[in-house]
């Protein structure tokens, strides 16, 4: 079951450079040191993101893209995270892989978002949808 509250883009059109449709507020919890604590930290497991892609990619020249999570204390200033997938290659990009399921990093800031990164080329056609959830299999 998918909360639609962590979705940050679903089946997202991609054709050039692109943020995600959504941005996710981890909550205006903060440790002292002002990192975001995330919702449900009282559970056990990690909180995951996941993008997959939609619709195939096509483009025509040897398109790549870059997946990557940003993290912003304020919403206005992004920094990357350790977070990122780099030049995935448009052949590679087919309707229904999986880019990456990877456990979000300790001290992430408040807000997060995903840009889609797109190089050498402009895709004519893709879509990718982003997420958040918990791993399940560790969830009491």
């Amino acid at each position: 079951m998918r909360d639609d509250q962590l979705v940050l883009s679903d089946e997202q059109a991609v054709t050039a450079t692109a943020d995600s449709t959504n941005i996710i507020d981890l909550g205006a919890g903060t440790d002292h040191k002002g990192n975001a604590l995330i919702p449900g930290a009282g559970k056990t497991g990690k909180m995951f993101l996941n993008i997959t892609v939609d619709v195939t990619t096509t483009s025509a020249g040897a398109t790549t893209a870059d997946f990557e999570l940003q993290d912003s204390a304020d919403n206005s200033s992004w920094a990357a995270t350790p977070i990122k997938i780099s030049a995935v290659a448009k052949a590679t990009l087919v309707a229904g892989y999986r880019v990456m399921r990877m456990p979000l990093p300790p001290n992430l800031r408040r807000y997060v978002k995903v840009i889609y990164t797109v190089a050498v080329a402009n895709f004519t056609a893709g879509k990718f949808s982003a997420s958040l959830d918990w791993n399940a299999e560790q969830l009491t």
